[in-house]
């Protein structure tokens, strides 16, 4: 297995196995690999590197936050004397560390990095580029999680009609279109949030199914958008197609249905 294209299959069936959900199988097959990886191959090669960018985002899924941040700090770092501080790849390593910062609610250091990032990758890649958008879809939710939600409407406004008509369907996209009409409906704008997630909800549909996580959690959104806009019946609608399609697709009981039954229940007191 010490081959490089062995080495380099070995992490993408890791890498693979994480993104299916299996984290303890991936989390074990990504640290036999990198065992290996560090004994035969050169600090700094990218196949090695690569590998320990998916390994800590495993590990991120996995609420391994301090392992991860180990790890992605290792890949800024080896990218930042590798390839220069502002090529695409450093910068990529950058927002993994905002990130992981974000998952362990330190906010004001994600924003930071967010912003430094986001200011780096306009110049670098354009300001509709995608991992662009990424950027400033995260810094956005995280400053939402800050209770910032005004400034995050003013980050998503300008670029969510451009990224909704040029870029359409992409996921990065469909996450900014959620954080902008979470955003708005945590301002108070319940019919713009309403048509937003709505929107987004079908895309979302689409792409990934009724029952998926991701669409649920968009379809949440607007259940909680018309319980603020004290639209009862409309929100008891939603919210019952929904869990249907949760436990259809993910199963009865499960965790992130659970999750959502939970805050139904307290809302409704």
């Amino acid at each position: 297995m010490t081959h490089p294209f062995t080495l380099k299959a070995g992490g993408g069936q890791a890498f693979a196995l994480g993104s299916l959900g299996h984290l303890e199988e991936s989390l074990g097959l990504f640290s036999q690999v990198l065992t290996i990886q560090r004994e035969v191959l050169e600090v700094g090669d990218p196949i090695m590197t690569t590998t320990i960018d998916n390994y800590a985002g495993c590990l991120v899924k996995n609420n391994e936050y301090k392992k991860a941040e180990v790890l992605f700090q290792e890949v800024y770092q080896t990218r930042k004397r590798l390839l220069g501080k502002n090529h695409p790849s450093t910068l990529g390593a950058m927002h993994h560390l905002a990130w992981v910062a974000q998952r362990q609610n330190q906010l004001e250091k994600a924003i930071d990095l967010y912003r430094r990032v986001l200011t780096l990758r306009k110049i670098v890649l354009g300001p509709y580029h995608l991992r662009t958008i990424e950027t400033l879809s995260n810094l956005a939710e995280a400053l939402g999680e800050q209770g910032d939600h005004a400034v995050a409407v003013q980050l998503l406004a300008p670029v969510y009609e451009h990224a909704m008509m040029e870029l359409k369907d992409h996921p990065v996209i469909l996450k900014l279109a959620h954080n902008y009409g979470y955003s708005l409906m945590m301002n108070e704008l319940y019919e713009m949030a309403n048509l937003v997630l709505r929107e987004t909800l079908e895309k979302k549909m689409a792409l990934h199914g009724k029952g998926d996580v991701l669409t649920l959690r968009t379809w949440f959104s607007l259940v909680e958008n018309y319980l603020r806009a004290n639209q009862i019946i409309q929100a008891q609608t939603e919210f019952d197609a929904m869990v249907e399609a949760g436990d259809e697709h993910l199963g009865p009981g499960h965790g992130e249905v659970n999750r959502y039954r939970k805050a139904w229940s307290q809302w409704n007191r």
